[in-house]
């Protein structure tokens, strides 16, 4: 099973839902556009968004590092938290992998058109972060301490570590340090 039927909380079910919505209704965009001659992307254009979609692929590297990589939140009894490359650098690299092919897929389909049908599938890779960082907080052994080395979410020394309001005390934190400047 994959997709919001693998999935056991009604968040992620929901998160999965409206990623296939949106990348199906993105798809049928650009097909309808390329069939009725809606965008004129240059080939060059296309290509390079091709090589972009292949290149990313590679995201799928992560399974050699994390053998417990799973497209449903789950830990099992003698799981550890994982500290290698790519891991060790950010602590999302399928999600930050996913970014790029998302971003290029519209153009590399040859569809200007479906562009910003393709947009909001990035929401939908960063809505489940929260919920997967308090999931293994409370049961994965180790990943606090793994998140408080690893500050990076999604991009290694890019932009700034991002703080995920997941719990009460997150949200007290964050409020209170607000309230204080």
């Amino acid at each position: 099973m994959w997709g919001r039927t693998a999935e056991t909380q009604a968040s992620q079910k929901t998160f999965q839902s409206l990623a296939s919505l949106v990348f199906h209704s993105a798809y049928h965009r650009a097909r309808l556009g390329l069939r009725l001659h809606w965008s004129n992307v240059p080939v060059a254009l296309e290509v390079v968004s091709d090589g972009m979609v292949a290149l990313a692929s590679d995201r799928f590297s992560v399974f050699e590092e994390n053998t417990y990589t799973s497209a449903v939140i789950e830990v099992s009894a003698e799981q550890e938290v994982i500290t290698t490359d790519p891991i060790a650098w950010f602590r999302h690299p399928m999600y930050a992998g996913a970014f790029v092919p998302v971003s290029v897929y519209a153009i590399a389909l040859g569809s200007w058109v479906a562009l910003p049908f393709f947009l909001p599938m990035l929401f939908c890779h960063i809505g489940p972060i929260a919920q997967r960082r308090k999931f293994l907080s409370e049961n994965l052994k180790g990943y606090k301490e793994y998140c408080m080395k690893v500050r990076y979410h999604l991009v290694p020394f890019v932009c700034k570590p991002i703080k995920l309001v997941t719990t009460k005390e997150d949200f007290s934190m964050a409020t209170d340090k607000k309230i204080q400047r």
